[in-house]
C-alpha cells in the first residue's frame, strides 16, 4: 500500500493508504504548493501524522520523507522516536542547500515570478537541515540521502526498504521499485510517502 501526505506548517493527507498505485502516482504528480495552506516546515507534525496512519496496519512500514528545510518547532526527533516505537523506518531525502537558498515562486504556467518573502518583505531563505534529517532517519533504522537530479537515491531507498523488511521476497522488491523517480516536486513543497509491505 502507499499513501501521500503533503506538508508545510501542517500536514495534509493527499492520498490515504491505498493499493491503487496508479491513483497514488497521479495524485503525487499533481501536487503543488497550494495543496498546503499553512506555511512553515512542520517535519515533526508530518512524521506524527504518518505514524498515526501507519500504526493501524501490521507488516513492515516505511516512511519516505522529502523536505527542503529545518524544523526546530515541532520536535522531529521526538516524532522519529515515536515512529521507531511503531516499527516504522524513515528514509529522509533532503532537497536544497545546507547553506540556504531563496524559495522560488512560479505562476500557473511555471514561469518564475520572484522569491518568497516574509511579512516584513525580506526574502525567505530555506536551509537544508541535513544533520537533523540524518538523526531522524538513524533513530528509526532508516537512512538519509541528499536529492540528486537523476533521483538515484530513490533506487537505493527502494532496495534498502525491501531488503531490510522482506529479505529476498520478489513481490516486495517489485512494489518498492514502482516508486522510483516520483520524488521531484517544487522546492517549497515537501511530502511523505507511506509504504506498507505485508
Amino acid at each position: 500500500s502507499i499513501g501521500v501526505i503533503a506538508f508545510a506548517g501542517e500536514p495534509v493527507v493527499v492520498c490515504p493508504l491505498t493499493t491503487d498505485i496508479g491513483a497514488a502516482k497521479q495524485l503525487l504528480r499533481a501536487l503543488d504548493p497550494s495543496a498546503v495552506q499553512v506555511p512553515g516546515t512542520g517535519i515533526g507534525k508530518a512524521i506524527r501524522r504518518a505514524t498515526q496512519s501507519l500504526s493501524r496496519y501490521p507488516g513492515a512500514k516505511t516512511l519516505i520523507l522529502l523536505t527542503d528545510g529545518e524544523d526546530h518547532r515541532t520536535d522531529p526527533a521526538g516524532a522519529a522516536e515515536e515512529a521507531a516505537a511503531e516499527g516504522i523506518k524513515i528514509f529522509a531525502i533532503g532537497i536544497g542547500n545546507p547553506e540556504g537558498e531563496p524559495i522560488p515562486l512560479k505562476d500557473e504556467n511555471g514561469a518564475m515570478t520572484g522569491y518568497k518573502k516574509d511579512k516584513k518583505g525580506a526574502t525567505v531563505v530555506s536551509k537544508l537541515g541535513e544533520a537533523d534529517l540524518a538523526a531522524i532517519a538513524e533513530k528509526t533504522g532508516g537512512g538519509y540521502y541528499r536529492a540528486t537530479p537523476g533521483a538515484a537515491e530513490a533506487s537505493e531507498i527502494a532496495r534498502r526498504a525491501s531488503s531490510a523488511e522482506s529479505g529476498d521476497d520478489p513481490t516486495t522488491r517489485g512494489a518498492a521499485r514502482r516508486f522510483k523517480n516520483h520524488f521531484l516536486l517544487p522546492l517549497a513543497l515537501a511530502f511523505v510517502l507511506l509504504l506498507i509491505e505485508g
